[in-house]
């Protein structure tokens, strides 16, 4: 029989595969970034016992990476700035990093400062689909002490897929709900535009001026040519379509 410490060794590691995998699944039904990546964060806990771990994600429209979970509970202004060498030397990586790195001189040394700072023992690059860095987890040791093992690792790298792959979704999903309000804001100042210039154009006819309605129509701007052709059309067309040309855009 095994001794009881390898046996509960053994159960430990199956856990944590439980969790890891039904976490990977898991992840692929999110679409919340925030919720998603304490979720993340808390299971990655649960399953290996880090004494820290940070997420960092890249936004749409930031370069930087921000934090977008720790179990320090810091500043959410705690920030990755783009010009970190480590974002390029970690560009297109997909497999977990020990840290410190191996070689010498990688990083410059206040990168290394903050990294050490921050209690950092395990980086785990988070790519998209595209090849881009998304984010980083940043792990802690174990506090059994323990290595990190290879399937520990394995895990972690399949995780990191899942969780950039959700980062880009939510990104597309934000620009073209940005895209589709734009649109719907230029359509609906057309349509105003138009309407506009149809009020405009009937009540010219109305009072007996002689401005030529369908011209006038697609020709108005703003509330400001409004005014002005209110102005022209209750003072009874003085000037006729001399006049009113003056108004044209």
């Amino acid at each position: 029989m095994l001794p009881l410490i390898d046996r509960k060794f053994f159960r430990e590691q199956y856990n944590q595969e439980q969790i890891l995998s039904g976490l990977i699944e898991e992840v692929k039904r999110f679409d919340s970034v925030p919720e998603m990546s304490r979720l993340v964060s808390r299971k990655v806990e649960s399953a290996l016992h880090p004494q820290r771990i940070y997420l960092f994600y890249r936004g749409d429209e930031n370069r930087d990476l921000s934090l977008g979970y720790s179990s320090e509970g810091v500043s959410q202004g705690l920030r990755i700035p783009e010009e970190f060498r480590i974002l390029r030397v970690l560009e297109g990586q997909v497999g977990t990093q020990d840290f410190p790195f191996p070689q010498k001189n990688i990083l410059p040394s206040v990168e290394e400062e903050w990294l050490a700072a921050l209690g950092t023992r395990l980086i785990v690059p988070l790519v998209g689909t595209d090849h881009r860095l998304a984010g980083l987890f940043l792990l802690g040791d174990k506090k059994s002490e323990v290595p990190y093992t290879a399937n520990d690792r394995n895990l972690l790298e399949s995780l990191a897929s899942q969780v950039a792959l959700v980062y880009e979704n939510a990104q597309l999903k934000d620009r073209v709900d940005h895209e589709r309000k734009i649109k719907q804001a230029v359509l609906g100042r057309f349509e105003y535009r138009r309407a506009l210039g149809r009020l405009i154009a009937d009540d010219a006819q109305h009072f007996g001026n002689h401005i030529a309605s369908t011209a006038h129509r697609d020709f108005v701007a703003d509330t400001n040519i409004f005014a002005a052709h209110f102005v022209f059309v209750m003072q009874g067309g003085i000037g006729h379509c001399d006049a009113a040309n003056e108004h044209w855009f």
